[in-house]
């Protein structure tokens, strides 16, 4: 909260600096700004009635004119401008300057006085300082230029008393003016910080208070909340007191009713523990049996193994016969092959032997025995192909059934594994299940124990419920008197709170 009230001071002390300092801008531009535009128009006029040359009225019109339209925008532009004072000091200063080595008159120093005396509103030291300075030093080289030159601009011989006189008392007046601006600054400096003090003890003390009065309130709302609900509650409290003094007479029936129950309950959970010792015996038959079924489906896949073993080898046997086939059907061509050569060469005898006559006779005898020994063995060999076909064929089809027994017997592996595993994973199940069935059993115990307990529990509530009816009319009564406590209180922090909310205006 301090800060808070220390932030607004800031903000009110930064908006009042910045006001002041549009009023004495505003006022120094306003002097010198009159200033200039009477020079600017008296000038000329002067130039007009002949007293100074239109040159020099012309170049004072020209210079006044741009420091009161200069210093007019400036000023418009940013009039809280802490600028604002160096640029018309230095353009009135050059002004004066201008004025000060023309002039006509001589009292034209004192111009600079209505500058000097405005900018004190300023109240910054090094800043009257150095326009004390400049102004000290126009004023110097002008005496100067006037002691060259002899006289005065009104004519007069330059006298030396006159001069002293003159930088003397304009000497005077600057330092007075610095002098004034230097106490005036430390007595605002002084005045500021008794008024700072000032300041920060009020605000440490209206801090304080709106602290105290935010928690007055904040703690007369929270209490007067606190007292309403314990009003609420003791009300409350009153009503539950008198529906238990109402239902502690139902619980009596209610317990005697559950003490039967209990009992009923007794009974069935005693029945419960025979059904599952009943159900574990059970259990344990049916885990033996598959057990044992195991143990058949294991010789069955033993078995299984044996005869693929054997399909196996007649499958090889099968191949090795139908591969013999094969090369006795080659033999058997290579045997028609000689046999039609043979004929081949006994008809080419019986040719020749018939070219030969008697002589070939024999010979043609001989060619022909060969010849029927050719058709004969010819004939025999397409016997013999015929048997190796035949053979072949039989071999293909026995090669097929004895794969087709493969298969038959990789399936029965395969749904005897799957058997198998079934069995097993039955044989896992029942084993979990004759572990639920125990565990089942140990909690019916539980159970059977945790019922005795209920019943011995219920007889004892049965004596406690005499002595809490008894209880719960003496709370009733104090419950009454707190209620009417519970008002008296709220009505005090009503009080409170209303208090703490006149106050809540200065938070």
């Amino acid at each position: 909260m301090s800060e808070n009230t220390t932030g607004v001071s800031e903000n009110g002390n930064e908006e009042y600096e910045r006001q002041r300092m549009i009023t004495i801008n505003r006022l120094a531009l306003s002097v010198v700004t009159v200033i200039a535009l009477f020079l600017g128009f008296g000038y000329p006029k002067d130039a007009f009635d002949g007293n100074i040359t239109w040159s020099y009225a012309i170049l004072v019109a020209v210079i006044s004119l741009c420091v009161a339209a200069g210093n007019i925008v400036f000023y418009l532009v940013k009039k809280d401008s802490k600028l604002l004072r160096h640029t018309i000091v230095l353009s009135y200063g050059t002004l004066y300057a201008v004025i000060m080595m023309g002039a006509k008159s001589d009292l034209v120093f004192i111009v600079a006085v209505p500058l000097v005396a405005i900018n004190m509103l300023y109240y910054d030291l090094n800043f009257m300082r150095n326009m004390v300075i400049g102004v000290l030093l126009i004023n110097l080289v002008y005496m100067g230029y006037r002691i060259y030159l002899g006289y005065l601009p009104s004519g007069v011989p330059v006298n030396m008393s006159d001069v002293l006189l003159q930088i003397a008392g304009m000497t005077a007046f600057l330092l007075s003016m610095y002098e004034v601006t230097k106490i005036s600054n430390q007595v605002n400096a002084d005045r500021l910080r008794e008024v700072d003090q000032e300041r920060k003890q009020s605000e440490a003390l209206l801090s304080d208070v709106l602290e105290i009065a935010a928690v007055v309130k904040e703690n007369s709302s929270a209490a007067g909340e606190s007292i309403t609900s314990l009003q609420t509650a003791t009300e409350q409290t009153a009503s539950a007191l008198g529906d238990i003094t109402q239902g502690n007479a139902s619980n009596a029936k209610s317990i005697e009713e559950q003490t039967l129950m209990t009992g009923n309950i007794q009974q069935m959970i005693t029945s419960t523990k025979e059904l599952s010792d009943q159900m574990i015996h059970y259990a344990e038959d049916s885990f033996n049996a598959i057990r044992d079924g195991q143990q058949s489906m294991g010789d069955l896949l033993e078995q299984s193994k044996l005869i693929e073993d054997s399909n196996e080898h007649v499958r090889e046997l099968m191949q090795i016969l139908s591969e013999n086939a094969q090369e006795v059907g080659n033999i058997t061509e290579q045997i028609v092959n000689i046999s039609s050569q043979t004929n081949m060469l006994a008809l080419n005898a019986s040719i020749e032997s018939a070219r030969a006559g008697e002589a070939g006779r024999g010979f043609a005898v001989v060619a022909e025995q060969i010849r029927v020994l050719a058709e004969q063995t010819r004939s025999l060999t397409e016997s013999i192909r015929e048997i190796v076909a035949q053979l072949q064929s039989n071999t293909d089809q026995t090669m097929e059934s004895v794969a087709q027994v493969l298969k038959a017997s990789n399936q029965e592996k395969e749904s005897i594994a799957i058997a198998g595993n079934q069995f097993t994973d039955i044989h896992d199940k029942m084993t979990n299940l004759g572990r639920n069935i125990q565990k089942i059993s140990n909690q019916i115990d539980e159970i059977l124990d945790a019922n005795n307990h209920i019943v011995d529990s219920i007889n004892q509530i049965s004596a406690v419920s005499e002595e809490v009816a008894a209880s719960t009319l003496e709370a009733n009564d104090i419950g009454t008197s707190s209620n009417k406590e519970a008002e008296q209180a709220a009505e005090l922090m009503n009080k409170l709170l209303s208090a703490a909310e006149k106050l809540d205006r200065y938070l």
